[in-house]
């Protein structure tokens, strides 16, 4: 089961309800990641082995610089803030983290909605 990192944007509403379904999820808040370049956020969550949930597009470009590179992340699941409502993040992200292995999420970008 994949564990996540939410990006300090992400509505705390989607954290708190994936908790509730027993989703390994954190903040970057409640990890002392908030003022972390994105990056460098990437990078720790790699360490951590979380994937990072995030609404910021400039994640995309790190990811495609990452694969460029060779450098290795733990996953980056990526939605756009209008494209889908905070219900459906909630099911997209708990169906991911219940249905695929840590391994499927390595070095991939998984754009929501479903």
């Amino acid at each position: 089961m994949p564990k996540l990192l939410m990006d300090v944007h992400m509505p705390i509403a989607v954290t708190l309800e994936l908790q509730r379904r027993s989703i390994d999820c954190v903040t970057a808040q409640s990890l002392s990641l908030e003022r972390f370049e994105d990056v460098d956020l990437l990078q720790a969550a790699h360490k951590l082995g979380r994937a990072v949930v995030t609404q910021d597009e400039d994640f995309l470009v790190i990811a495609s610089d990452a694969l460029a590179n060779s450098t290795p992340h733990s996953g980056i699941l990526y939605s756009r803030h209008t494209a889908i409502s905070i219900g459906g993040l909630i099911s997209d992200l708990f169906l991911i983290a219940t249905c695929m292995e840590e391994a499927e999420l390595a070095d991939r970008v998984i754009y929501l909605p479903l």
